[in-house]
């Protein structure tokens, strides 16, 4: 399944080589994730930003899992994840991180909206009251509603894949140099 999603463009890797102390980079990191808790009685789930952190999660001693932190006025869902992990390699720490784009919560999205469009179309394919000209009018309608309803959740997910990607090689970078 990876495989298919890192084709799809909905999972990424990133590799950076850590220059400096591994304890340093994690406490820069943590200055850049807002680790407060995102409970029911915390506020809301999706609040957006009010410090300088740029991301939200947590960071560990032997990794971290974050995402993009949504900040105000910003109508992007942010559900691509981030889960990083360091490892020794010789005398140098090596920070591996996977980037998923695609969100468990469109699983229920794609199980209702594939036998709706399966009916819907059988439903009208055998209607004998239709005329050509008619079916011609709906049928294109059905088709391009059933193409933006399939491919632009694929699309946003896609670009908020990218996005939080080139985010995080930013922050890597300044947190290194």
């Amino acid at each position: 399944m990876k495989k298919i999603f890192e084709k799809l463009g909905l999972s990424e890797h990133i590799t950076t080589e850590l220059t400096l102390p591994k304890n340093e980079f994690i406490d820069k990191f943590k200055e850049m994730v807002d680790e407060r808790e995102k409970g029911f009685f915390a506020g809301s789930p999706a609040r957006p930003s009010t410090g300088r952190e740029e991301f939200e999660g947590k960071v560990y001693e032997n990794g971290f899992r974050v995402k993009r932190k949504k900040k105000s006025f910003e109508f992007t869902i942010n559900e691509a994840v981030a889960t990083g992990n360091f490892e020794q390699q010789g005398d140098k720490w090596v920070l591996k991180t996977e980037i998923s784009g695609f969100s468990r919560k469109m699983i229920p999205f794609y199980l209702f909206i594939i036998p709706f469009y399966i009916v819907f179309i059988y439903a009208f394919l055998t209607s004998p009251d239709l005329d050509t000209e008619y079916r011609t009018y709906v049928a294109l309608i059905l088709f391009s509603s059933a193409i933006l309803m399939f491919f632009l959740p694929y699309i946003l997910m896609r670009n908020d894949t990218q996005s939080l990607k080139h985010d995080l090689e930013k922050e890597f970078f300044y947190i290194l140099r």
